[in-house]
C-alpha cells in the first residue's frame, strides 16, 4: 500500500514539474500529531491544508512555511483530515506529504519515530461502551498471523487506548491470539484500576500503560442511555426525553465525538465524524469513526447554514432517515422519535 500510495504521489508531483522538489524531514510522533492540531481546509485551489504564518514554527520540523498548501498525505487528500495518526493510513515510519509551494509541487518525505513507552488514561464508561460495541460487532477486530501462526489481534477501527493498525499482543501479560480472546480481556477490565498493554505500532514494539477512571454517569448519560434502543443495525427508537435533553443542553454532547466539514471533489458534502467516545449520543445513534453524515429525510448537510436549516425543519419530526457515507458505501440509518 506505502509503495502504491508513494508512486501515486510522485506520478501527480512530475504531472506538475518535470523536476519536482524532495524534502526530507525527521520527527517524533507527538510533535506530529501536535504539529497537525487545528490546521485549516482550504477550498481555494489548490484545496487542502493551509498552512499559516501562525502555524509556521509549529510546522517547521515539517520544513513546511507560511503560504504552503499540503495536497495529500500518502495518497490521501488532506483536506477534511482532522487529525493525523500515519500508522492507520499504512505507511509504516514515513509519510509522504503532497505540499503546492508558491504554485509549485513538493514532495515532503517524513520520516517520525514511535514512542515505545506510552501513557495513557481510560474511563469506565469507554470500557463499557467498546465492549459492548466489540462484542456485537467482531469485525472491528482481526486475528493477525506470522510464518502461517497466530500472533496477535489487528484493530480496524481505533478504541481506548487502540488505533486502527495497531498489532495487539498481549494485555497484563496475558497473551491474545484472537478477538474472542481481546474481547474476553475486555471484559475484565471493568475491575482494574490499570492496564499495559502490549503491542505493535507501525512497525514498533510498544508498552502502553493506561489507567483506568471510574466514571459515574450523569443524568444526561443515564438518558441517553435509556433512551436509545437499537432495532437492528439500521433501525433505532429514540425517546423523546433524548431530543429535549439534548436540545435543552447541546455543549453536554458536543464533547462525544469531533464533527468537521468534510470537502469531496473540492466541494462540501457533508460533516465527518472523528473521535466518538464509545458512550456518547453518536455511539448510541449507531454513528461509527470516519462517518461522513451527508442528509437527513433527503435534505443535503453540505454546510452548516444548510444543516441549521434542516434542524429547523426536523425539529419536531417523528422520523428520521441519516444518510452516511462509510468506508466508501452509502448507508442510511433509521430513527423513530417516540
Amino acid at each position: 500500500m506505502k509503495t502504491l500510495a508513494l508512486l501515486t504521489i510522485l506520478a501527480c508531483a512530475r504531472a506538475a514539474s518535470a523536476d519536482p522538489r524532495i524534502v526530507s524531514a525527521t520527527i517524533d510522533e507527538s510533535q506530529l500529531a501536535l504539529a497537525w492540531d487545528n490546521l485549516k481546509d482550504s477550498t481555494e485551489e489548490p484545496a487542502g491544508k493551509l498552512v499559516l504564518a501562525s502555524d509556521a514554527t509549529r510546522l517547521a520540523p515539517l520544513k513546511l512555511v507560511a503560504g504552503d498548501v499540503i495536497r495529500a498525505v500518502d495518497g490521501h487528500p488532506a483536506i477534511g483530515m482532522a487529525r493525523l495518526r500515519p500508522y492507520e493510513l499504512g505507511s509504516g515510519n514515513v509519510l509522504y506529504l503532497e505540499v503546492s509551494r508558491v504554485g509549485q509541487p513538493i514532495l515532503v518525505r517524513v520520516a517520525y519515530t514511535v514512542e515505545t513507552v506510552q501513557t495513557g488514561v481510560i474511563t469506565s464508561d469507554q470500557i463499557a461502551g467498546d465492549y459492548a460495541s466489540i462484542k456485537s460487532d467482531v469485525a472491528h477486530l482481526r486475528r493477525a498471523t506470522k510464518a502461517g501462526k497466530p500472533s496477535g489481534v489487528v484493530v480496524v477501527d481505533s478504541m481506548l487506548v487502540f488505533y486502527s493498525g495497531d498489532v495487539v499482543r498481549s494485555l497484563d501479560g496475558v497473551a491474545v491470539t484472537s478477538p474472542d480472546e481481546l474481547v474476553a480481556a475486555f471484559n475484565k477490565l471493568s475491575s482494574k484500576s490499570s492496564i499495559v498493554v502490549k503491542l505493535d505500532r507501525a512497525d514498533t514494539a510498544v508498552t502502553l500503560t493506561a489507567r483506568i477512571d471510574k466514571v459515574v454517569p450523569d443524568e444526561m448519560q443515564q438518558k441517553i442511555d435509556a433512551g436509545i434502543k437499537k432495532v437492528d443495525d439500521t433501525h433505532y427508537t429514540v425517546d423523546k426525553a433524548v431530543i429535549e435533553a439534548v436540545l435543552a443542553n447541546p455543549m453536554a454532547v458536543a464533547k462525544g465525538a469531533r464533527v468537521v466539514p468534510s470537502v469531496k471533489d473540492g466541494k462540501p458534502d457533508g460533516f465527518k465524524l472523528y473521535a466518538i467516545r464509545a458512550t456518547s449520543i453518536y455511539a448510541r445513534l449507531g454513528l461509527a469513526n470516519g462517518d461522513t453524515l451527508t442528509a437527513v429525510n433527503g435534505m443535503p448537510l453540505t454546510t452548516a447554514d444548510k444543516a441549521l436549516e434542516v434542524y429547523t425543519k426536523l425539529r419536531d419530526a417523528k422520523a428520521l432517515a441519516v444518510a452516511i457515507t462509510r468506508r466508501g458505501k452509502s448507508i442510511t440509518l433509521n430513527y423513530t422519535i417516540r
